[in-house]
């Protein structure tokens, strides 16, 4: 099972196609939930600029009142034809709601107002958040200093981010104490809207983003049970993205199957990738994963190049981290909760139709203490910054009673 959190800047096309200079507005896309790759819906095909088309154009004209193809084509400088032909496949994914002649944008569509309001609230909720991380993650330092980790080689440092990021603030607060106190649950899917081709999963858009003084999150986690990992990546205002191409690897089943088998083996020979991956070039793939720094390349096999918590370390440290995230929602979050829901009422636009906004305007506001928390600790040097360079750290556990969600 594959979970996304991560908002994606979008690239600004101008193209002689394009009829006229576009709006200012900038739409920052991001997506929770298990979304479709392969499917003419997947969300990040349907809102990607292309040389006819720039869709924050599009976007800016409907998302506040339904508007018809002559007045969309008028406002966003797009041929007629191209945008009825861009609304025929939206209203088909259910990204835009029809009636009659005229249309509407069907997801959130954060407006900078309702950004400052989020962001207000996740600075206050990160004071409270980071004074009980400061009173507890000592301990947590103490216990790494046991764990085969350790005595593997790795210092904190090495390991910081993707306990602290993937693991507390991420996973242990998002992913199962929000589920666990019965806030958000992500797991089941009963606070996620369904779309087209059965998938669960919300996709919004913020204008010109959360802020570009804070450092954007994002994750991909896989868990078959008895071995799972995790990818953990941030970014801030001026830094390249350059994870793409990994995204598109690990959708891959074989990659996933490859890289499960590390996290319980450590290493295999390259005659038995055959076995866990039926692609006629593996060599490329393994080629692909060195190039990332998933595993490093032998003669004669592959062996793992990232942490691996095996039980005995999840007993002693990451026991230890969903503790704190428990205490994070039970004593901060769960206050709160009201609080947001209120302020959607006050806030949310009449017009939005589209299943459960409340639940999703409730998730990404306490998203933004876990950004604002992080952003917090990397500047007092608390944890080491990500760069072009190394945009991400990788994890695995390998523990079949220990599940991610």
């Amino acid at each position: 099972m594959k979970l996304l959190i991560f908002l994606c800047f979008i690239k600004l096309i101008i193209n002689n196609q394009v009829l006229a200079s576009s709006t200012t507005t900038k739409y920052h896309w991001g997506q929770l939930g298990q979304y479709p790759n392969q499917h003419e819906c997947n969300p990040y095909q349907l809102t990607r600029d292309d040389t006819t088309m720039k869709v924050d154009d599009i976007i800016n004209s409907i998302h506040r009142e339904f508007k018809s193809i002559k007045q969309i084509a008028s406002e966003s400088k797009i041929n007629e034809k191209l945008v009825k032909k861009k609304m025929t496949i939206m209203v088909k994914c259910d990204f835009v709601k029809q009636v009659d002649d005229k249309f509407i944008v069907n997801f959130p569509v954060y407006d900078k107002e309702t950004v400052a309001e989020m962001n207000k609230i996740g600075e206050e909720l990160s004071i409270k958040a980071l004074k009980i991380y400061n009173q507890k993650i000592e301990k947590v330092k103490q216990n790494f200093e046991k764990t085969t980790l350790r005595k593997n080689g790795y210092v904190w440092e090495d390991i910081a981010v993707a306990l602290v990021g993937g693991l507390l603030f991420d996973v242990g607060i998002h992913d199962r104490a929000l589920k666990k106190f019965k806030i958000f649950d992500l797991s089941d899917n009963k606070d996620m809207p369904v779309n087209p081709g059965g998938y669960y999963y919300w996709f919004i858009a913020t204008e010109n983003g959360f802020g570009s003084q804070y450092w954007k999150f994002g994750h991909e986690n896989y868990d078959n049970t008895q071995s799972k990992f995790g990818l953990f990546r941030g970014t801030k205002k001026g830094m390249k993205r350059n994870w793409d191409p990994i995204w598109d690897l690990l959708d891959d089943p074989n990659v996933q199957n490859i890289l499960f088998k590390l996290v319980e083996n450590n290493e295999i020979p390259l005659n038995e990738i055959q076995k866990l991956s039926h692609k006629m070039d593996n060599l490329t793939i393994l080629k692909k994963l060195a190039e990332y720094q998933f595993i490093k390349l032998n003669t004669k096999s592959i062996t793992i190049n990232f942490p691996v918590f095996n039980p005995a370390d999840v007993k002693i440290i990451i026991d230890e981290i969903n503790l704190i995230s428990e205490q994070i929602v039970l004593e901060i979050y769960k206050d709160e909760v009201d609080k947001i829901l209120q302020l959607w009422q006050k806030i949310k636009p009449k017009h939005w139709m589209f299943q459960k906004s409340e639940k999703m305007f409730l998730r990404q506001t306490l998203d933004r203490v876990y950004n604002i928390s992080l952003t917090k600790l990397i500047a007092e040097n608390k944890l080491p910054k990500f760069t072009e360079k190394n945009p991400y750290v990788i994890w695995g556990i390998n523990d079949k009673n220990y599940s991610l969600y």
